[in-house]
């Protein structure tokens, strides 16, 4: 095949690349390869392809070939360079793109490649400097101007930063709607850092938009940055004073804080703008013991236990003492089944497993084990673990109906904690559990009647209250035992655990 005919159809690939037509693409790339394995235009092309789709190996091996072929084409070594950066190996980029810029001092791309990644390597005042050279080559460089507001924003300077977004902005008009989708992809993927970094980025492009405030206050509160949660929460609100959202992300952060009655203040405001909503009544329950609801709102436990997910295990054993695994296993082990199973081994549901510290603890005693939680990410770390037969994404109540007169066990380790009322969820776990069945739970205590709710959040019950709802159901006490739950704030949490048997 002569060298016109291979540039005709690196010609016809090209311009199935720049139409999205991928496949087609690669296949046309691949020809001129077949005839020609060191056409050095191809082989950049093609690796640039598998780059988009995240081929790497591949990618690596072609961009390499491809500055054999022909080591002084500037563009591939910027391509390369891109590689590298997707691999977020800094210094490797850093090193190619200098390559670049050594055979081609004025090409723009490279340049503001040199300051993104300087930035990252976190040497601003380089990146300050690249970003300056690549809007002489190219005053309309938008990207140059961002290095600029970022370079600012990480000094601290958010009138300057704010002055270089705004040019940014009027160069590239979809500038906000792209940090935005960044912001919710970050947020999604429960990258804190990252997702509170284009928050802040957001409210300098739209300083008058009271949703990235808002967004950006809840994110700092999760990060436990509350004196800045707190001032962008303020700032939220003083944008729209109507959003029930803003006053309740600000009654938790004062609450947090110890500002109890201005926290008291803001889930009134949030109630009164939005009577149907159970997140603030449940905020008020907690604070004044005003019309305690019957649970917490499921979209609370599962906003909560998500957000707690990677820090769930370390904090809850080495800062709190935690045991009530241990404790509700030994139960279990005090008081055996009345009619086991022909093997021995049990049917086996850990209702609310959270990250499934339980499911190593039981999993020798279960034919089989199903773990049940509302959060998705606490189910997740759940499944690394590699115990279970079974997760579902699931309420307690809902997932016990779902499977009537099938558990030998279901245990439940500190989720009572989320429920006042308990009848419900009793009759829902007599029904699941086979005759003989169990029922082995925790629940925190209190000296009063029936339960309460706490400033916790957590429900607390007595011990007349649950054998009550035992009789009414035909459960019999097997185990009844005072136990500290935890330690919290370096005081003992005391707790019951119990065993009831159908």
């Amino acid at each position: 095949m002569d060298s016109q005919r291979l540039k005709q159809i690196i010609a016809a690939g090209i311009a199935r690349h720049r139409a999205g037509d991928l496949p087609a693409a690669e296949m046309h790339y691949r020809q001129v390869l077949a005839a020609d394995p060191a056409q050095a235009d191809a082989l950049n092309l093609l690796a640039s392809l598998l780059l988009l789709q995240n081929r790497m190996a591949e990618a690596g091996e072609l961009f390499a070939r491809a500055l054999a072929a022909k080591p002084g084409e500037a563009a591939f070594h910027f391509n390369y360079a891109t590689y590298w950066r997707q691999l977020e190996q800094w210094e490797k980029a850093l090193e190619v793109v200098q390559r670049a810029l050594a055979l081609r001092p004025y090409f723009p791309e490279a340049l503001l490649s040199l300051a993104e990644i300087r930035l990252k390597l976190g040497d601003q005042d380089a990146a300050d400097q690249a970003a300056r050279q690549a809007l002489l080559v190219k005053p309309t460089n938008s990207g140059a101007y961002l290095v600029l507001a970022r370079c600012a924003l990480q000094r601290g300077d958010t009138a300057r930063a704010s002055t270089y977004y705004q040019q940014a902005r009027t160069l590239r008009p979809d500038l906000a709607q792209a940090l935005e989708h960044a912001a919710a992809k970050f947020t999604a993927a429960f990258d804190m850092d990252a997702a509170i970094d284009k928050y802040r980025e957001l409210v300098l492009v739209e300083p008058a938009q009271a949703a990235h405030q808002r967004n950006l206050g809840a994110l700092l509160a999760k990060r436990r940055d509350y004196d800045a949660a707190l001032a962008a929460l303020r700032t939220a609100l003083q944008l729209d004073a109507a959003n029930a959202q803003t006053h309740i992300n600000l009654a938790m952060v004062l609450q947090k804080t110890g500002q109890i009655d201005a926290a008291i203040t803001h889930y009134r405001a949030a109630l009164a703008l939005q009577p149907a909503w159970d997140e603030p009544r449940y905020g008020l329950a907690m604070l004044t013991g005003e019309n305690t609801p019957s649970a917490m709102p499921a979209t609370w436990i599962a906003r909560l236990f998500d957000d707690y997910a990677d820090t769930f295990d370390t904090h809850l054993t080495d800062k709190l003492a935690y045991q009530t695994p241990q404790l509700l296993l030994a139960a279990v082990q005090e008081c055996p089944a009345t009619a086991p199973a022909a093997t021995g081994r049990l049917q086996i549901m850990d209702l609310g497993c959270g990250t499934g510290l339980c499911g190593p603890l039981f999993k020798p005693l279960a034919d089989r084990l199903v773990g049940v939680d509302l959060a998705p990410r606490m189910i997740a770390k759940a499944r690394a673990r590699g115990v279970y037969d079974e997760l579902h994404v699931a309420e307690a109540t809902a997932a016990l109906r779902q499977r009537r007169g099938e558990w030998d066990l279901i245990i439940a380790a500190d989720v009572l904690l989320y429920f006042g009322d308990l009848d419900g969820l009793l009759v829902a776990a007599t029904a699941a559990l086979r005759p003989g069945g169990r029922l082995a739970f925790s629940i925190e205590t209190h000296a009063g009647p029936g339960y309460r709710l706490n400033p916790s959040g957590r429900y607390a019950h007595s011990r007349a209250y649950i054998r009550q709802l035992a009789q009414a159901h035909a459960l019999t006490v097997r185990h009844e035992a005072p136990v500290t739950l935890r330690q919290e704030n370096e005081q003992p949490v005391p707790g019951l655990i119990f065993v009831l048997q159908r």
